[in-house]
C-alpha cells in the first residue's frame, strides 16, 4: 500500500506513527476530492440552474413581446374597423346630403319655374336667366326645354355675337344639366 512508508516504533497497535501519518494524508486526500466533486457538482448544479433561469426570463420576455404585439394588432385592427366605419357613416351622411340638396334644388327649381314672371319664349325654349362672360366673348344661357317626353333645363353657352334664333344650333357645349321633368 504504502512505498516509503517506514515502520519506527511500534506502540503495541501494529501501526507505527508514519503509517498513522500515512492514513491521515490519504484520508484528507479523500476528503478533499470528495469536497472538491461535491464543490464540482455544486457549480454544474448553479451554472444549469442560472442557465434554466435564463432560459425562462428569455421564454418570459419573449412571451411578452408576443403579447404586446398581439395587444397592438388588435388595437391596430380595432382602430382600422371604427376608422372604416366612420367613413362609412360620413359617406352614408355626406350621400344623404347631396340627395337632400338635389331634392331641395329640384324642388325650388319647379317652384321657380311655376312662379317666374319674366320668361323670355324662344320657339319651344324657355331662356330663365343670362348669365354674360367677359371672359372670350361667351355668354351662358339656362335654358328650359319643353317637350312631350320631358322639360328638362339645360345650361348652354354660346359667342356674344350670336343671335338669340339661332341659339340651339350655335350651341357651343352644354355644361349641366340640372332639371329633368318626365310627363
Amino acid at each position: 500500500r504504502l512505498q516509503n512508508a517506514v515502520p519506527s516504533v511500534d506502540d503495541g497497535k501494529g501501526v507505527g506513527p508514519d503509517w498513522k501519518h500515512s492514513e491521515e494524508k490519504l484520508r484528507k486526500k479523500r476528503i478533499r476530492s470528495t469536497e472538491a466533486l461535491m464543490l464540482r457538482e455544486q457549480k454544474l448544479a448553479e451554472k444549469a440552474a442560472a442557465k434554466l433561469a435564463k432560459t425562462k426570463e428569455r421564454e418570459l420576455k419573449r412571451a411578452a413581446q408576443l403579447e404586446r404585439r398581439q395587444q397592438k394588432l388588435e388595437e391596430q385592427e380595432r382602430r382600422r374597423r371604427e376608422r372604416i366605419l366612420r367613413k362609412e357613416i360620413r359617406d352614408k351622411l355626406l350621400q344623404q346630403k347631396r340627395e337632400r340638396r338635389e331634392e331641395e334644388k329640384r324642388k325650388r327649381l319647379a317652384r321657380e319655374l311655376q312662379s317666374m314672371c319674366k320668361k323670355r319664349k324662344l320657339d319651344s325654349y324657355l331662356i330663365l336667366d343670362e348669365v354674360p362672360s367677359h371672359r372670350y366673348g361667351v355668354i351662358a344661357y339656362l335654358v328650359v326645354e319643353q317637350s312631350e317626353a320631358a322639360t328638362q333645363c339645360v345650361l348652354y353657352a354660346q359667342l356674344a355675337d350670336s343671335s338669340f334664333a339661332s341659339l340651339p344650333e350655335e350651341m357651343y357645349f352644354v355644361q349641366i344639366v340640372s332639371f329633368v321633368r318626365r310627363k
